[in-house]
C-alpha cells in the first residue's frame, strides 16, 4: 500500500501531469493512524471528487449514450495517456474503473480523467526489463507480466486503452 501510494503521489505531482485536464487532481496527502496498531499510519490521498463516478458507472447509468460522447471520453483518455507516456510513466492499469467522469462547463460536456496511478511504473532505464505490478484481466496485455524491455512497457497501456475503447463503444 505504501509503494502504491507513493507511485500515485509521484505521478500526480509530476509537473506536466499536475494540471493536465484529463488527469485526476491530487488535492492533499495525509496519514490515517491504524486504530489496532498505534505505531502504524496509512497514507491518505485526497483527490478531486466526481459526482458522476467512474466511466464504467457513468456508462451503466446511461445505456443510450451517444456515439459522439463515447468518442470524446475515449479521446480524453488518449490525451491523458499521451501526456503520461510523454513523461516517461507507464500507467499500468488502464480500465474504465480508473477513469472518472466530470462535467466541464468550459467544454460544455462530460470529460474523462485518468486516475489510480498505484500500479504505475515511474523510474526505469530504457535498458531495463520487467513487468507491471497490477493484474486486471481482461484489461492487461498478455505480456504485462513478462520480462519485457521497459521502453516497450508503455505498449501494455496501449493494449488496455484499446480494450477500453472496445468496451465503451459497445457499452
Amino acid at each position: 500500500l505504501y509503494e502504491a501510494s507513493l507511485r500515485e503521489v509521484r505521478a500526480l505531482t509530476h509537473l506536466p501531469l499536475r494540471s493536465h485536464p484529463n488527469i485526476i487532481t491530487l488535492l492533499g496527502v495525509g496519514w490515517e493512524p491504524d486504530l489496532n496498531h498505534h505505531d502504524v499510519a496509512w497514507p491518505l490521498l485526497v483527490l478531486e471528487y466526481s459526482e458522476e463516478g467512474t466511466l464504467k458507472d457513468y456508462q451503466m447509468g446511461k445505456p443510450g449514450m451517444e456515439f459522439l460522447e463515447k468518442m470524446q471520453l475515449c479521446e480524453d483518455v488518449g490525451r491523458a495517456l499521451l501526456a503520461i507516456h510523454g513523461s516517461g510513466i507507464v500507467h499500468g492499469d488502464v480500465k474504465s474503473e480508473n477513469i472518472l467522469v466530470f462535467w466541464s462547463a468550459e467544454k460544455g460536456r462530460m470529460v474523462g480523467k485518468v486516475g489510480d496511478f498505484g500500479s504505475s511504473v515511474l523510474d526505469f532505464r530504457e535498458d531495463e526489463h520487467g513487468g507491471l505490478p497490477a493484474r486486471t484481466i481482461p484489461w492487461n496485455a498478455p505480456e504485462h507480466r513478462d520480462d519485457i524491455p521497459r521502453d516497450r512497457l508503455k505498449f501494455t497501456d496501449v493494449y488496455s486503452f484499446g480494450m477500453l475503447i472496445f468496451r465503451v463503444m459497445l457499452g
